[in-house]
This record gives C-alpha cells, sequence and structure tokens, in this order.
C-alpha cells in the first residue's frame, strides 16, 4: 500500500495533475459547469486540492 501511495504521489508531482479527482473528471466530462466547479472548490481554497481545482478553471480561461 505504501509504494502504492508513493506511486500515485510521484505521477501528481511529475504530471501536474491529481489522480482520480472526481469534480475534474465531472468537469471536464460536461456533467458540471465551470460555475458549479468553482463553488465546489472555492470552500477547499485553503488547500492544495482548492487550488489545484481553482487553477483548472483559470488555465481554461487563457
Amino acid at each position: 500500500l505504501l509504494d502504492a501511495s508513493a506511486f500515485i504521489q510521484t505521477l501528481e508531482a511529475r504530471q501536474g495533475l491529481k489522480i482520480c479527482c472526481p469534480e475534474e473528471i465531472a468537469w471536464r466530462m460536461g456533467y458540471i459547469t465551470g460555475e458549479a466547479l468553482e463553488a465546489l472548490a472555492r470552500p477547499l481554497a485553503n488547500s492544495g486540492y482548492g487550488r489545484y481545482l481553482l487553477e483548472l478553471l483559470e488555465d481554461d480561461a487563457r
């Protein structure tokens, strides 16, 4: 289990992507809007996970 978590951590660090992020998947597949993603991410903005979700929206706006 430790090996699996180290592998995921390495993958996320190298690729700059989160593995199995339900909010991101729902947004990319069109199940939720950008506004809905932002509403989900705002309360989490003080965490790395929340910042990641908000950065997805910022990158998409460019």
